[in-house]
């Protein structure tokens, strides 16, 4: 269950990182 938690933070930081790459 640990890693569903992660995925969950991780979701958020991607999607601020991806802005990066993406743009």
């Amino acid at each position: 269950i640990s890693y569903f938690r992660d995925s969950s933070r991780s979701k958020r930081q991607f999607k601020r990182v991806s802005k990066y790459p993406r743009d």
